[in-house]
């Protein structure tokens, strides 16, 4: 092996022993069983997850001490507004028509727009094509346009 880091001294040259030593130990390190490493990293997971357990267990007592104090608040202010359980029911409006309608029943009852009527002719082509003069030039029509004639041309009933 050839040492990685040399020192020089008045008398020549010496090997780092520190450098030596540290590469001993990585080769050691690497020869260990892999279980070594897991049981580290297990102990860690295991107090992990009893913290989480816990936590958990804490979490449930609060909510069971909490839940009938919720509820109570919620039915107090359920009078106070006078709320039913109607009120609450999917689907439903409420009786003073003060909430939206589901989307369903809105789209049900929305105004339809009449479908779009086709408009007419304004411009045949030699050919037969025909155009009504809304939206991009066809390009039958561009390409006569492009030859010189123009669209009164072929203007229908003209």
């Amino acid at each position: 092996m050839s040492p990685l880091f040399v020192l020089k001294f008045r008398n020549g040259y010496v090997v780092n022993t520190l450098v030596h030593r540290l590469i001993q130990l990585t080769r050691a390190a690497s020869q260990l069983p892999k279980s070594f490493f897991k049981v580290i990293s297990m102990n860690s997971l295991v107090n992990i997850q009893s913290q989480i357990e816990k936590l958990q267990k804490q979490a449930s007592e609060i909510k069971a001490r909490e839940f009938h104090k919720t509820v109570q608040e919620i039915r107090e202010k359920m009078q106070a507004f006078g709320i039913t359980a109607k009120d609450l029911q999917a689907g439903k409006a409420s009786k003073k028509g003060t909430g939206r309608l589901p989307a369903k029943q809105r789209a049900a009852t929305a105004v339809k727009k009449p479908a779009s009527v086709p408009v007419a002719a304004k411009y045949r082509g030699p050919e037969g094509q025909s155009w009504s003069g809304r939206g991009l030039t066809p390009r039958w029509m561009a390409a006569l346009i492009a030859q010189g004639r123009t669209k009164e041309d072929f203007t229908i009933g003209a």
